[in-house]
Parts: C-alpha cells; sequence; structure tokens
C-alpha cells in the first residue's frame, strides 16, 4: 500500500469515527490585510492587492461607511498570481505587490509556460474617492507570449454593520451596465431610494505593458460579478522588453500627475 493511499484512508477513518480536529488543507493560507485611506475613502485588500479572494473578509473600497467595492482579482489567462513580495511606502500612501505566473497547461496538459517566466507589479493607491491601479509586466522569457490580463469585480454596497455579519430582512435593487467593452456601472437603489454607484474602467497600453485600471465611489448604493479584461496584453521577447519602463511605487503619483491618460481615458 503507497503512503499516499495509507493516508488517504487514515483521513477517512478518523472522519468516520467522529475526529473533528482535522483540517483539510484545500486552499491557501490567510493572506495578510493592508489598509489605504484618502479623505472618507478606504481600501482593504489582501497582501496580492486583490479584494474579496476569500469569502466572508471584511476587504473592500469603503466610501462613508458603504463598501463600493466587495471584489477585485486579478487572473493570468483565469489563473491566481503567485505573490513574490509585497510592501507598503513608507507613508501608507502606496501599495505594491510583485507576482509572477504559475505553471500554466494546454488542453493536453503540457507546460505551455512555465513558472516565474512573468513579473507582475502592481501598484495600487487611494485618491479622490477613487482607488486606482497599474499593473506592470514582464516577460523573462525567451519566447513572446499571448496572455488574457481580467479582473473579476463585483459591488455588494453593505454597510459596515452587515460587513461585521448583521443581516437585514430587506435590501434594494442591484443592476450593471457596460458602457463599452472598458467601463462598467454597478448601481444600489436602497429602500430610501437614495442611490450609490461604482464605476469602473481601464486601459490597455501596450507600448509600455501597462494595464491601468480605476474604481470610483459615486455617493448616490450588488453583487453583480463582471469580468474585466481590457484586451490581452502581448508579452514581448526578455530583449524587446528591455527597453520598457516599470513604473514602481514611488513615482505612481508624479504618474498621475503628469499622464493621466492611464488613469482617465
Amino acid at each position: 500500500m503507497s503512503i499516499e493511499r495509507a493516508r488517504e484512508e487514515k483521513i477517512r477513518a478518523e472522519a468516520e469515527a467522529g475526529v473533528s480536529f482535522y483540517i483539510a488543507a484545500t486552499g491557501p493560507e490567510t493572506r495578510v490585510r493592508r489598509t489605504l485611506k484618502h479623505g472618507d475613502t478606504f481600501l482593504v485588500i489582501d497582501a496580492h492587492g486583490d479584494i474579496g479572494a476569500a469569502a466572508g473578509t471584511s476587504d473592500g473600497l469603503f466610501h462613508r461607511d458603504t463598501r463600493f467595492l466587495s471584489q477585485l482579482e486579478l487572473r493570468v489567462n483565469g489563473m491566481q498570481p503567485l505573490l513574490l513580495g509585497s510592501n507598503m511606502r513608507e507613508d501608507n500612501a502606496i501599495f505594491t505587490a510583485d507576482l509572477t505566473n504559475p505553471d500554466m497547461f494546454s488542453m493536453e496538459r503540457v507546460v505551455v509556460l512555465e513558472k516565474d517566466t512573468l513579473h507582475i507589479n502592481r501598484s495600487v493607491f487611494v485618491w479622490h474617492d477613487t482607488l486606482f491601479q497599474r499593473l506592470s509586466l514582464r516577460n523573462h522569457g525567451a519566447k513572446r507570449v499571448e496572455l488574457l490580463i481580467s479582473i473579476a469585480f463585483s459591488a455588494d454596497f453593505a454597510d459596515v454593520f452587515e460587513v461585521r455579519g448583521m443581516r437585514r430582512a430587506r435590501r434594494g435593487a442591484f443592476s450593471t451596465r457596460l458602457n463599452g467593452p472598458h467601463e462598467a456601472l454597478l448601481s444600489y437603489l436602497g429602500l430610501d431610494d437614495c442611490r450609490a454607484r461604482s464605476e469602473v474602467s481601464g486601459h490597455a497600453h501596450r507600448a509600455r505593458n501597462d494595464v491601468a485600471l480605476h474604481c470610483g465611489s459615486v455617493q448616490s448604493k450588488g453583487p453583480a460579478a463582471c469580468a474585466f479584461c481590457p484586451q490581452p496584453a502581448l508579452c514581448a521577447s526578455r530583449a524587446a522588453a528591455g527597453g520598457a519602463r516599470r513604473r514602481g511605487g514611488s513615482d505612481i503619483q508624479s504618474a498621475l500627475r503628469q499622464d493621466p491618460a492611464p488613469f482617465h481615458g
């Protein structure tokens, strides 16, 4: 009998015997949370820069005690990137995560992109009631690759009491509208006829291998999950990508002032 089979039978026997202390390792470890704030808006994200990657968390983009974004998850070819490291700038203004790709397989289970081939720099900050995010990609492989960079997002417009676990007997109406291929509007009409909206938009810049995204909260309140795909990002070979500029966390605000197009269209 193999070791793996013996272990499986032991786990099954313990479960049948009512042993309640065994917890199977079926998912990733808990991610550390980080908080960014500007004015009446604050953001709670995990070490990857994601919102809502784990169910039941207090992650989100909050404005005046309402959560305007409850999910924001980055995927590369439909897969979750791996974390290399992340840090917060000393003044807590900008969060930066360094990510890479896992092994990616074809339908025939052949590795088509080896782990650690890509470097993804993810910079996030909050400014004037808006969450800004920039992704910079670098291909360290010898071949040109084509990737689908997608961001799944949703908004539940829960207030801080609901986020902490309180349940309401009734809620208002949610709606989602796509305003073109790069922009979406998530909306909530409360029982008090007060409307709140979250506007999500993004732009891809092939020349810089950048993808920029911004999510703005508009005071006036589903779960409406959408897959946001700015457009496929083409990563050139290592030699061709050598001149591509990588924007780190230290110059994001200056980039916003000098080059607002990636963030505002």
